[in-house]
């Protein structure tokens, strides 16, 4: 058995009630104008397959929604979010920078998720008792 080594150990971030939740403040930028890169939170959600974060952000970002693929995810209640899927750079000052093909929402959503496809990229540790998240990026 191999152990897992983690370069980074995060506290749980806190939402406007009160409540601990997993997740990281991440830069958003356009991959081909970071001048307008945005600072964010988003929740760690291993439960979903892909990334999802509000498709007002991709505007923000000098990116046309429009423009990109149209997906659709199935929600647990099996109800519909479409959104579209354009390249963008997620990073964060101790992990470091990721390409990825971000699916952003086409309708307003709650929250920023960070799914599977980004622990594609990253080792990630829960320690859920003590409201801390561990990381490394991934070789």
């Amino acid at each position: 058995m191999e152990a897992v080594v983690y370069q980074i150990q995060l506290p749980y971030l806190r939402h406007q009630n009160g409540r601990s939740y997993p997740g990281l403040v991440v830069q958003l930028e356009n991959p081909n104008n970071r001048e307008n890169a945005l600072d964010l939170r988003a929740e760690l959600d291993s439960g979903a397959e892909f990334s999802l974060f509000d498709g007002n952000l991709a505007e923000s970002i000098g990116l046309d929604l429009a423009s990109g693929n149209p997906f659709r995810f199935v929600t647990t209640n099996s109800s519909y979010i479409d959104a579209r899927i354009l390249p963008v750079v997620i990073s964060e000052p101790d992990l470091g920078r990721f390409p990825i093909g971000l699916r952003f929402s086409v309708n307003q959503i709650q929250r920023n998720l960070l799914g599977r496809d980004f622990f594609n990229l990253v080792q990630i540790g829960f320690r859920e008792r003590h409201l801390e998240v561990f990381l490394t990026p991934v070789p």
